[in-house]
């Protein structure tokens, strides 16, 4: 009974999560809902929080922090810019990528990964700072999407905890890297 609660609530929210950009309120409330409506962002976001805790699970925070400090610089710069096809295709690529490194399970505290993370935190702030809504101020619309990333990727962090202790963790793993990786195949699509 309380999975089946759990599952139609969920599925009653596909429809919102479908229309990820564009207005969700103003100010702190439209830059909260960006990522987690958001499916690319919201997606990208647990993902780097779930693998990075089987990467480094004492060191885990470092890279959904570096995405965040790069999420925050980019969102900043892309406010009154166009919006680009290319960055879409990033975030996509995004996706991608971080469900590549949560099945490969790449090396414990590689900066290399660090950095990976910071450039599409970049990108995805771009994202955030292009649709921001002219009558928003700007601190409580990066407030807003800074908090939203922080609470997606510590979800992801205890969502991987929980993973750990079951008996099909590994398969719980390869689930998720796949899911991840076949919804960036689909975000690419024009």
């Amino acid at each position: 009974m309380k999975r089946t609660l759990v599952l139609t609530v969920i599925l009653s929210q596909l429809p919102i999560l479908m229309f990820a950009h564009g207005s969700h309120g103003s100010g702190f409330i439209a830059g909260f809902t960006h990522p987690i409506l958001g499916l690319d962002h919201s997606l990208a976001i647990i993902g780097i929080g779930t693998s990075s805790y089987f990467m480094d699970s004492k060191r885990w925070y470092l890279y959904p922090l570096s995405f965040l400090i790069m999420m925050v610089i980019g969102g900043v710069l892309g406010i009154d810019q166009e919006a680009s096809l290319i960055i879409e295709k990033v975030i996509a690529l995004s996706v991608i990528v971080i469900g590549m490194v949560h099945l490969k399970k790449a090396g414990s505290g590689s900066f290399l990964l660090i950095v990976i993370m910071a450039i599409f935190g970049f990108f995805h702030g771009y994202a955030h700072g292009v649709e921001m809504h002219e009558m928003t101020t700007v601190l409580k619309y990066v407030s807003g999407f800074s908090v939203g990333t922080v609470l997606l990727s510590v979800s992801g962090f205890l969502l991987s905890k929980k993973f750990e202790s079951s008996s099909n963790s590994e398969i719980y793993s390869k689930v998720l890297a796949g899911f991840l990786m076949g919804a960036g195949f689909v975000f690419l699509w024009p």
